[in-house]
């Protein structure tokens, strides 16, 4: 019965793609799949009556195990299923990589079942190959995470840190297990920081990224050092569910920019009182507390007084 049955599935397996053959107590092929023709490109009237052997000889590039070696008429010498890899051979000689069945039904009747992987092993490859590149990617993107300047952080839409790349520790020197809070508990009391809670709530709002903006905190040594910060939202399906940032230290460049102001206003000051004096005492002149003037020197001194 169940040989029967194995038989009637191999018949109406005829049209798959995978190869079936049936072969018979005698040992000899008795039924050739359109499947299998389509693999290896030999004609069914090629290998019927064949011996096993000598047909699977025709079909694999490499050697199969003992087993299937035994000559025809072996009948029930393959006692359990054989499964394995192989290399194909069609008809043309190219080769190909090959999965290969040998099911022992009873009375020496076996089915064998090929299938060409060769697609399967092209994906495999190139899946392989992606996932090389990408842990690749992964850890050159981590060593850049752990060696820059700035660091990457995110936190949800109630303003707590769920994740800040190693570099925080360098910049704020804090871990980043320190700051799994919310945003604000490093802040100081700067003005600047009032900005903060309004770029956050609009971009929550609108899910649209900010300007860059500066928000002051204090290092853990107690300094204030000033961050510029880029974000945007992040979503988590179409649900906008969180805020994804890049902060940057910008202490030192806003120190240089402040003493850069502090130098103009001083020059700008210094410079302002001397000229204030000249431009009076031009006027002074102009208005003739020297006395008259000859039309030459009135001329330059007019120039003089406009350009002040």
């Amino acid at each position: 019965l169940l040989a029967r049955r194995v038989l009637r599935l191999s018949s109406i397996g005829m049209g798959l793609h995978d190869g079936i053959l049936t072969v018979n107590a005698r040992g000899t092929v008795d039924s050739y799949s359109t499947g299998a023709a389509r693999i290896f490109g030999f004609p069914a009237d090629a290998l019927l009556g064949r011996d096993l052997p000598t047909v699977l000889g025709q079909l694999c590039a490499n050697p199969l195990p003992g087993s299937l070696a035994a000559g025809p008429g072996s009948g029930d010498a393959v006692p359990t299923d054989l499964h394995g890899e192989v290399l194909g051979r069609r008809r043309d000689g190219s080769e190909f990589p090959m999965e290969i069945s040998v099911r022992h039904v009873s009375a020496g009747r076996r089915v064998v079942l090929a299938r060409d992987v060769s697609q399967r092993k092209r994906a495999e490859a190139a899946l392989r190959e992606s996932e090389a590149r990408l842990r690749s990617l992964a850890e050159e993107q981590g060593m850049l995470l752990a060696h820059t300047r700035d660091f990457v952080y995110r936190h949800d839409t109630q303003g707590v840190f769920n994740y800040l790349s190693p570099a925080v520790e360098q910049v704020t020197g804090r871990t980043p297990e320190e700051w799994m809070r919310h945003y604000s508990s490093y802040m100081t009391d700067h003005p600047l920081n009032a900005n903060v809670y309004a770029y956050t709530e609009e971009t929550l709002r609108s899910g649209k990224q900010s300007p860059p903006y500066l928000v002051e905190i204090f290092h853990k040594d107690g300094r204030r050092i000033m961050l510029e910060v880029n974000e945007r939202a992040y979503y988590e399906g179409e649900r906008i569910a969180g805020i994804v940032g890049v902060a940057r230290d910008v202490t030192e460049r806003e120190r240089v920019e402040h003493m850069k102001g502090e130098f103009i206003s001083t020059v700008s000051h210094e410079l302002r009182t001397p000229l204030t004096s000249i431009v009076g005492a031009l006027g002074l002149v102009a208005g003739g507390v020297t006395g008259e003037l000859p039309p030459p020197v009135r001329g330059l001194i007019d120039i003089a007084r406009k350009n002040g």
